[in-house]
């Protein structure tokens, strides 16, 4: 197979032919909103913000969030000469053949600088991400590499407006793709994640903010069909009040696809929300939530992988008594076994160390029978020097948990995890003090028996 180096040209075409499909970056700014496509059902109630959503479209998503601020609001709130890089997703073309892309939070005048590092098998070494021209800082905060090229998404910031971002790896650098369209009426807007079937069939996931009222969140999906990017308003429950995102996305096959995220809901409360796209039509799988609908309750999607259409794996966070000093966190994962055409998910006992909060973000399954979900564990607070990275695995029978610990007082979080095989998995994340300024990109890797950790410059 070839490697992420050679893939060369054959891009430049396979890319630029039908269906279509999730990180976080920055905080938000505040000028005339662009237009594009025209987007239909937009809601116009009021809603309450959830608890540490801030970003680059408004939003945290799940990436970075852990229950208080998130890393890239503490990050970009000054300029500051030291680098605060962070992973926000990886994705291998084969193993030893990888790509994780990110941010630089204190670039750019504190409006962040994407960042994406080549693994070579050996090392990670970095590659220049170009913005679009007038561009004034941005983020990277999902990737997808299929036959033909590695695709990746995340927002930037022309003058006081954000935009939704893609490009791809050609096998030597980074290539804009045309862009996607800014949602119509929208002044915030970004991507948190891609899912691709082929290189002519992805979908990204994220939100936007629109102009009228930028405390109102809209979950919004574009899919590319090899050619173009089409912005698409992802549907939400009659109950949904005016803010939802999307933060994960998966594609076994050209004709469908899971979106996750979530929603409010008419009585205050955070719901999950769960999207399927088949190329032409929505649909809402019957996803479980991990707890009460009402109260201060919030419970997110924000990773899905699925190993065939109907047999998914969707991992989260659930945040009981949001926003107060009793805040609790506990990550979820549920299943869809496949038996009911998508209707059969249940939730699934994860073994936790008792008494530690905890949070679930990504997902990765090679097999019905074995699955990585990346996230934390501990108290995440601005220090972040309490919460360590953590993964959880399923073996086809339950969830276990191993805690991975970087050097002494360093805290930790795996953002994304991609996995080739049952032996071959890495993990991206970042490590170290968030209120000093001094995080940087972390990963681990698993032989199917033990795991490595490795940390970049």
């Amino acid at each position: 197979m070839r490697s992420l180096l050679s893939i060369g040209l054959v891009a430049a075409t396979a890319v630029l032919g039908s269906l279509t499909v999730a990180s976080v970056a920055s905080v938000a700014h505040a000028a005339p909103a662009a237009s594009a496509s025209v987007l239909p059902g937009a809601a116009s109630a009021a809603s309450p913000p959830l608890p540490g959503a801030t970003g680059l479209a408004g939003l945290a998503g799940l990436r970075g969030l852990a229950g208080a601020a998130t890393p890239d609001g503490l990050a970009a709130t000054a300029a500051a000469a030291a680098r605060f890089d962070q992973f926000l997703d990886v994705s291998c073309y084969h193993p030893g053949d990888c790509l994780a892309v990110g941010d630089d939070a204190t670039a750019s005048g504190g409006d962040g600088s994407p960042i994406a590092y080549l693994w070579n098998a050996h090392s990670w070494n970095a590659t220049g991400v170009p913005l679009p021209a007038g561009a004034r800082g941005g983020y990277l905060g999902g990737i997808a590499c299929v036959k033909g090229a590695c695709f990746a998404v995340g927002g930037y910031w022309r003058g006081s407006t954000s935009y939704p971002l893609a490009t791809y790896w050609t096998g030597n650098r980074w290539k804009d793709t045309p862009q996607p369209p800014q949602p119509a009426g929208a002044k915030f807007a970004g991507l948190n994640w891609i899912a691709c079937y082929s290189a002519q069939d992805c979908v990204a996931v994220g939100s936007d903010n629109p102009a009228s009222d930028t405390s109102d969140q809209y979950s919004l999906a574009e899919t590319w069909n090899g050619h173009a990017w089409t912005a698409r308003r992802a549907p939400t429950p009659s109950t949904s009040h005016a803010w939802s995102f999307l933060d994960a996305a998966s594609c076994p096959t050209a004709t469908y696809c899971v979106l996750g995220g979530a929603y409010i809901n008419s009585g205050g409360a955070g719901s999950l929300l769960a999207d399927s796209w088949d190329g032409g039509h929505w649909g809402h799988p019957a996803v479980v939530l991990p707890g009460p609908a009402t109260g201060s309750y919030y419970n997110f999607i924000s990773g899905i992988s699925c190993v065939k259409a109907a047999t998914c794996t969707a991992v989260g966070l659930a945040v009981k008594d949001a926003g107060t000093k009793s805040q609790s966190t506990t990550g979820f994962a549920e299943a869809d076994g496949g038996t009911s055409g998508g209707t059969a998910w249940r939730l699934a006992t994860v073994r936790w160390p008792a008494g530690q909060p905890s949070q679930l973000i990504a997902a990765s399954c090679p097999s019905a029978a074995f699955c990585l979900a990346s996230g934390g564990v501990g108290p995440y607070t601005a220090a972040n020097t309490g919460g360590k990275g953590a993964i959880a695995t399923w073996t086809g029978a339950a969830w276990s948990v191993t805690v991975l610990t970087p050097p002494a007082g360093q805290g930790a979080l795996f953002t994304s995890v991609d996995c080739e095989s049952a032996t071959y998995c890495i993990a991206v994340g970042t490590e170290g003090a968030y209120d000093k300024v001094a995080a940087h990109g972390l990963t681990a890797f698993y032989n199917g028996s033990a795991w490595r950790l490795v940390s970049t410059p």
